[in-house]
């Protein structure tokens, strides 16, 4: 898959070419005339008469880049996966092919305050190894916090679905993590069974003890009708066989009789409905103050690994039980630090210097996302990111919006450059030189 990026002023796109025709044409249309969850919005432009796909990711940053130098946490990793749940029931909303979607989290879009994804669908995209939903699920693995276990256990839960042979996760939606107004999917392609208690004992113990005990309300209902229904069926017989019944009645009568039924047939509806709503309000009441008394028990106690949840009981960041087994999740570990020296540096014009302990290394002012805050006018939240290989050093743009140079060169949106001892690095409007130890 061919993809590059291009500014246009404040704007960042980024820019993929059309390999399919024909039915593809009625998925763009689908892309470009709907506003669609989670889809990173497309337009496409002909230029030389080839169709390229521009997408707007200004503001965005590559999921890569968000996670390269803090790894994912439980509630994150719930939210991504919740976020990407839900992408997969508007693809089959709208009629999308899964195979056409980029799954490189280099080409995964994240706002860094929220963490909300934004996918680049390619109309006629050919699957790629590199695009594949596999590569997003092994990333998860080896940028999930191994220390977090409910996190490692996410993680390797849905590699585990993919190599499967499936693409929905298998979550749970909260209300404590906002993934959208729409709602879950209907249905599950990847439902385990193995773990579902048997509940018909309990369902008919239920049902036994509505039978047997009735409330007393419901028995003045029963009643209600009882009457009205005696009077009805004794007023038919008396008009259809007279005959039967020792006294006989004009049609002056016939009428008030007639007339006293549908009397005593309104006062029992109107006597039902107002016990009904009784009941209603005082079983509110009532399942209101048992939440009360029952939230106040639970916050008394800890919940535990092995203490089976629900989404009620859950707090926020407490996520399905970890079952208890000899299972071992193999995670990709924290990155190395070098501390003391040996560390390169950015030593920045006019006094102070940033010491690059560890690699990748993330600069911007957003404090939880990247490993050195630079408060400067003009930095982006996650700016830039620099890398060791083989020895060498890279300096990547971020999709930042003042832009990263080298050596008086700006890069391109999210291009990468090789920096060398004494070169000079620009991150908006503040400049550094980079020095080997």
């Amino acid at each position: 898959m061919n993809i590059s990026y291009k500014r246009n002023g404040t704007k960042t796109y980024l820019v993929a070419n059309k390999e399919g025709a024909g039915d593809s044409d009625f998925r763009e249309k689908m892309l470009t005339r709907n506003k669609i969850q989670y889809v990173a919005k497309m337009q496409p432009q002909i230029i030389d008469g080839s169709t390229l796909y521009y997408y707007d990711i200004q503001g965005k940053v590559s999921m890569s880049a968000v996670f390269a130098g803090k790894n994912m946490n439980c509630r994150e990793i719930q939210h991504f996966l919740q976020a990407l749940s839900v992408f997969f029931s508007e693809t089959e909303r709208y009629m999308l092919l899964p195979e056409e979607v980029v799954f490189d989290p280099d080409a995964i879009w994240l706002s860094p305050d929220t963490l909300d994804p934004e996918f680049i669908y390619v109309p006629g995209m050919k699957p790629d190894s590199s695009c594949s939903i596999e590569k997003l699920a092994v990333f998860l693995t080896e940028h999930t916090d191994c220390s977090d276990r409910e996190a490692a256990e996410y993680a390797y839960n849905y590699l585990e679905t993919v190599e499967n042979g499936y693409y929905l996760p298998h979550i749970t939606l909260s209300r404590d993590i906002p993934v959208g107004e729409t709602d879950p999917p209907s249905s599950d392609p990847y439902i385990d069974l193995t773990d579902v208690p048997d509940v018909s004992g309990d369902i008919e113990a239920d049902m036994s003890a509505v039978f047997e005990k009735q409330s007393s309300e419901a028995k003045k209902v029963y009643i209600c009708l009882g009457i009205a229904g005696i009077a009805a069926i004794g007023y038919v017989l008396l008009v259809l066989y007279p005959s039967i019944f020792p006294f006989y009645l004009s049609d002056s009568e016939y009428m008030i009789l007639g007339v006293g039924i549908a009397v005593v047939f309104a006062l029992v509806l109107i006597s039902v409905m107002h016990i009904y709503n009784k009941k209603r309000i005082t079983d509110d009441m009532s399942c209101d103050t048992s939440s009360a008394a029952e939230h106040t028990q639970e916050s008394s106690y800890p919940v535990t690994d092995t203490d089976f949840c629900t989404e009620r009981e859950c707090p926020s960041d407490q996520m399905y039980p970890v079952p208890d087994d000899d299972r071992t999740v193999l995670l990709k570990g924290p990155k190395p630090h070098r501390q003391g020296r040996g560390c390169p540096v950015l030593l920045k014009d006019g006094g102070g210097s940033i010491l690059l302990a560890h690699f990748p290394f993330v600069v911007g002012k957003m404090k939880d996302r990247v490993d050195e805050v630079i408060s400067d006018e003009g930095i982006s939240r996650i700016h830039a990111m620099i890398k060791e290989k083989d020895g060498k050093y890279f300096i990547s743009d971020l999709n930042s919006l003042n832009g990263t140079g080298v050596n008086g060169r700006m890069l391109d949106a999210n291009e990468t450059a090789e920096i060398s001892d004494g070169d000079m690095v620009s991150l908006a409007g503040s400049s550094f030189t980079f020095r080997l130890a």
